[in-house]
């Protein structure tokens, strides 16, 4: 599954709505951090990795204190994900963001297989 998709094409896509094609290099970056992050709560969502859940949930709520805005974004983001992505369950772990020579800008992204990071979830759950 995960070797045919390309997850940097993927999570520009996923990531459309917070983008205009005007942005800086840095606005750029944190708006593909935060669909990154949107895209990691949903798959943790689909997962049932609930005490991962609630950590993530705690993370947003702090975020949407201090922003209150963003929580538009969050609600957004998080139904577009399963109406048009749901095919692709991979967990992000890295995104970069690179600038090539030319000038041109690339989405760089690493990510975790679902069962692999339910594996690991449980592997922590058990040491605690």
């Amino acid at each position: 599954m995960s070797k045919t998709h390309k997850y940097s094409s993927i999570l520009q896509d996923f990531a459309k709505p917070l983008l205009n094609g005007n942005e800086s290099l840095k606005d750029f970056a944190h708006k593909i951090k935060y669909a990154e992050l949107i895209w990691n709560y949903c798959i943790v969502e689909e997962l049932q990795l609930k005490k991962l859940l609630e950590e993530m949930d705690s993370v947003f709520k702090e975020s949407d204190a201090q922003h209150p805005e963003m929580h538009e974004v969050f609600l957004l983001l998080r139904s577009i994900k399963p109406r048009h992505f749901k095919k692709y369950k991979n967990f992000i772990s890295k995104t970069e963001i690179r600038q090539k020579p030319a000038g041109s800008t690339s989405v760089y992204v690493e990510f975790i297989e679902p069962k692999y990071l339910k594996e690991r979830y449980e592997q922590i759950r058990i040491k605690k």
